[in-house]
């Protein structure tokens, strides 16, 4: 049973700026979620969330997704109880809402997309 609602989390999905597969990833995102925020290196159009730009300026310890996700951690407000971060290409497939825990690790689960070599790649990379 889930001792948070969807009202209680805001997304966020990660990309460089690979808009139809990040409009994929939002148009996954369950209904009734806090917010859906997109944290991108290059300015993107996504219907259903709002874009935030890593600006070129930004510096700290961490590189790649680690920067972007320090940036958004001290640029972008957030209400919600928790923040979900997806990666660009995940689809979300029954959230309904989270349990009662300080982090919470989901699952993954390869799709096929038409290619044998790229599904058999992500069936080993999850385990």
């Amino acid at each position: 049973m889930d001792a948070w609602g969807l009202d209680d989390v805001q997304v966020r999905v990660l990309t460089i700026g690979a808009e139809d597969v990040v409009q994929a990833t939002v148009d996954s995102v369950p209904d009734g979620v806090a917010g859906i925020k997109v944290i991108a290196e290059q300015n993107i159009e996504i219907d259903g969330a709002a874009v935030h730009i890593v600006p070129d300026s930004f510096s700290c310890e961490a590189t790649n997704k680690g920067r972007a996700v320090e940036w958004a951690r001290r640029q972008v407000d957030c209400d919600a109880e928790y923040v979900l971060y997806l990666d660009e290409d995940t689809l979300v497939t029954g959230l309904t809402g989270l349990p009662e825990a300080d982090f919470v690790q989901f699952t993954e689960k390869p799709i096929y997309t038409g290619s044998r070599l790229a599904y058999l790649c992500e069936v080993f990379r999850v385990g």
